[in-house]
């Protein structure tokens, strides 16, 4: 299917919504090419479709060899039902909230012969339209709006446009959106740009969003984005970009969300993003970045994403002019050591990942800045020794995650200092010993302790041990201690219990169920792959 069959089938709908056409268009025909439209009333949830029909001696290049009837459902008799899949998606919709027109295009299973028999006729048949409605515009694998296409349909209207893979290779040229395209303000391209010209978009000075994720795009030229002065968010993620020009991001005072995300940058230069100084959300994950260099990051960001990089350098002061940031995430990378002082300038933090990476231990005072710290993700990586007090100015932290490490003990001011702990988890380490006095303090000063992980542990409780490790905790209502090497449940086990997993330990004997002095209505025990011989149990306790 050619550029001027899409022309004409986008037009016959637009025609038919202002209720008139220079195109004749009929419901029925028996010398006719027949095509399917539906119009969606999203406030009704209902559709209204018709055929419309187009005279085979006026239209030869609109192919086909069957006449479709009007009503959009096919009987079981009707000669069209095995050809279904071959009828064109075309939809067009007006939004229940905003007066604006919707036209969606999806060529994906248009069945159209050879445009090269096509004369010119059809473009003198179609005036240029000048639509009051705010429109918006998406074609999925259809032919990419050439420039006669766009002055016919006079698209000064299009607020929106969005195409979606395309059968032509499309490079953007620099004057593409100069004339027609001035009032739009979205612009997405997916699975079809290999190249973008500079000064592309010099002629959209009201684009707000700007979409080009998912293509082949391999380099931009750095004034690409100069003229975007209303831009707020920026997508340029999952394509083939290895190298960002210094000033490729000036002149966008208002953008708000840069993702950059799963492209093949190695490098990112000094002062690259100095000149967004309204940028929140920056995104640069799944790249190849092997270092962070001083005088990268600069500004008001809020949500920093590094996540699987190949990063193993950290300079001390990269994150010193972060003061508003809140999400930091490092995660998946190849940090072996962290400054002390690396998130000194982290004031506002208040999620940290730094896991699956290759830490073994922490710095004294590492996150003695990061007041307002809730998250802190410690898990899968390599930590033997985590301090005397590495937590302890960390008042508001509520989440603990130190899963998949190398800790055997947990020492009397391992968790000091804490007071907001909701969830801490030490599964999948090597702990063998836990301080008593670690665990009464923390039980202690947080008071909205509600779970704790400890399975997959080499822990080795027994009936030698006169109080269990979690008698002070009584706000904990689920607590896991499965794969360890338990072998006795304690009668002063936990007051408020409602979840205690001991699935896959050494315990030979369940005590009678009135020593779990539990407030609880309801408490779920697991003791599933343990050596259970004996089983005592009071016949009051299970009449009540």
């Amino acid at each position: 299917m050619g550029t001027k069959t899409l022309l004409l089938l986008v037009l016959v709908f637009v025609f038919l919504l202002k209720g008139g056409s220079a195109v004749e268009i009929l419901t029925s025909c028996r010398d006719c090419w027949c095509l399917d439209a539906c119009k969606v009333i999203v406030a009704e949830k209902s559709s209204h479709c018709r055929a419309l029909c187009f005279h085979k001696n006026k239209h030869p290049e609109i192919h086909s060899d069957e006449y479709v009837d009007n009503d959009i459902y096919y009987s079981l008799n009707n000669d069209w039902s095995h050809r279904v899949e071959t009828i064109p998606h075309l939809i067009f919709y007006r939004d229940k909230d905003i007066d604006s027109l919707a036209i969606r295009i999806d060529c994906t299973y248009f069945d159209i012969g050879d445009m090269s028999i096509l004369n010119t006729t059809v473009n003198d048949l179609i005036p240029k339209l000048d639509l009051n409605n705010e429109i918006g515009l998406t074609l999925k694998h259809c032919p990419f709006l050439d420039q006669s296409f766009v002055r016919t349909l006079n698209m000064t209207s299009v607020k929106q446009l969005k195409v979606i893979g395309s059968p032509d290779d499309i490079r953007l040229s620099s004057n593409y959106f100069d004339e027609h395209f001035r009032s739009v303000k979205s612009i997405s391209f997916q699975l079809c740009l290999k190249s973008v010209d500079e000064d592309v978009f010099k002629g959209t000075p009201h684009l707000i969003d700007l979409e080009l994720k998912s293509n082949q795009i391999t380099s931009l030229d750095p004034g690409v984005f100069q003229h975007l002065t209303k831009l707020q968010s920026l997508d340029l993620s999952y394509n083939k970009i290895a190298d960002l020009k210094p000033n490729i991001f000036q002149g966008l005072p208002s953008l708000y969300n840069l993702n950059i995300k799963n492209n093949q940058l190695v490098n990112l230069t000094s002062g690259l993003f100095s000149n967004i100084l309204n940028l929140r959300t920056l995104d640069i994950s799944c790249n190849n970045i092997s270092a962070l260099h001083s005088g990268v990051f600069y500004g008001n960001f809020t949500h920093l994403y590094l996540q699987e990089n190949k990063i193993s350098t950290v300079d001390p002061d990269v994150f010193r002019h972060l003061g508003n940031l809140k999400k930091l995430d490092l995660s998946h990378n190849r940090i072996t050591d962290l400054e002390p002082n690396i998130f000194q300038g982290l004031t506002s933090l208040e999620s940290l990942r730094i896991s699956n990476n290759q830490l073994v231990s922490l710095a004294q005072g590492l996150f003695q800045n990061c007041q307002k710290l809730e998250t802190l993700h410690l898990v899968e990586n390599e930590l033997n020794y985590l301090g005397e007090t590495p937590f302890e100015l960390l008042r508001n932290l509520k989440f603990l995650y130190l899963k998949g490490n190398q800790l055997e003990k947990i020492t009397d001011g391992m968790i000091n200092g804490t007071h907001d702990i909701v969830l801490l988890d030490l599964s999948h380490n090597k702990l063998n010993v836990i301080s008593q006095t670690a665990f009464d303090i923390l039980c202690k000063t947080n008071s909205e302790l509600h779970a704790i992980n400890l399975s997959d542990n080499i822990l080795e409780w027994n009936s030698n041990l006169v109080d269990s490790p979690f008698n002070e905790c009584e706000s904990i209502a689920v607590l896991t201690l499965s794969n360890n090497r338990i072998s006795y449940i304690h009668n002063d086990w936990i007051m408020g219990i409602q979840w205690l997993d001991l699935n896959g330990n050494n315990i030979t004997i369940l005590p009678d169920f009135n020593s779990f002095t539990s407030k609880s209505k309801e408490m779920t025990l697991v003791v599933s792959d343990n050596q259970i011989k004996t089983f005592k149990i009071d016949s009051d306790a299970l009449n009540s």
